[in-house]
């Protein structure tokens, strides 16, 4: 799977939110996307340039590649999930809240 088609798995998780009546958790998920892509790229050229510093000349080329590594498409990953299980803990307790509302106009 590329990461071209992912990115197209975020935002079908978002239509299918939308179809499932969950526009806000599809509201979460999207400016999770979008927040993430920014923290994914600044944290992870932070994370990578730390790492980058660590390399010494005794260290074996398995090492060297793996403190190169890039965590950014983990971290923005990583955000949308959160965002996600932000965006569903936030309707469920909206839905729970405009329930007991709308049971309680309509018994006055």
């Amino acid at each position: 799977m590329t990461t071209r088609n992912f990115y197209c798995g975020i935002w079908s998780l978002c239509l299918i939110l939308i179809f499932c009546q969950k526009p806000l958790p599809a509201f979460f998920v999207t400016a999770g996307n979008i927040i993430g892509v920014v923290i994914g790229q600044f944290l992870g050229d932070l994370i990578r340039t730390e790492n980058i510093k660590k390399i010494t000349d005794t260290m074996n080329p398995q090492q060297i590649y793996e403190l190169h590594n890039h965590p950014g498409v983990s971290l923005w990953l990583l955000v949308i999930v959160l965002f996600l299980i932000l965006g569903l803990i936030t309707d469920l307790f909206f839905n729970k809240f405009h329930k007991k509302r709308v049971s309680r106009d309509h018994q006055i």
